[in-house]
C-alpha cells in the first residue's frame, strides 16, 4: 500500500461508516468507527464486522487475523493497521469523526 483514503460515506450518533480506497482505487474495503462500543473494526459493503480486524479505541490494540477477501478485494493486517490507527488518531484529536482522511507513504 503506498496511499489510503478513508471517505465517511454514512454516519449516526455512534456509528460512522468509512470507504477505504488503496493506492489511488486499485482496491476498496470498508471500515465502521463505531464511538459506542469503542472500536473500528473492518466490514463488508453492508457494514456487517469482518472477522478478525479491530482496533480498540482506548488501547490502541488491533486484533487483525489472516489476509481477507471479498470479491475479489484484498486487504491485510498490514493495512488495516495504518488506516485505523489514523483515522483513530483524527477522531482523537478533533473529538468528532473526520470526513476524510488521506495518507501517502513512500
Amino acid at each position: 500500500m503506498m496511499s489510503f483514503y478513508a471517505r465517511l460515506v454514512s454516519g449516526s450518533d455512534d456509528v460512522h461508516r468509512y470507504r477505504v480506497v488503496l493506492d489511488g482505487g486499485e482496491r476498496e474495503f470498508d471500515l465502521v468507527l463505531d464511538t459506542a462500543a469503542r472500536q473500528i473494526v473492518a466490514t463488508d459493503p453492508e457494514g456487517a464486522p469482518v472477522a478478525g480486524f479491530r482496533l480498540c479505541l482506548d488501547s490502541g490494540d488491533i486484533d487483525a487475523e489472516t489476509p481477507v477477501e471479498r470479491a475479489g478485494i484484498r486487504f491485510s493486517r498490514a493495512e488495516f493497521a495504518p488506516i485505523a490507527v489514523h483515522l483513530r488518531d483524527q477522531w482523537s484529536r478533533n473529538g468528532a469523526p473526520p470526513t476524510g482522511v488521506v495518507r501517502y507513504f513512500g
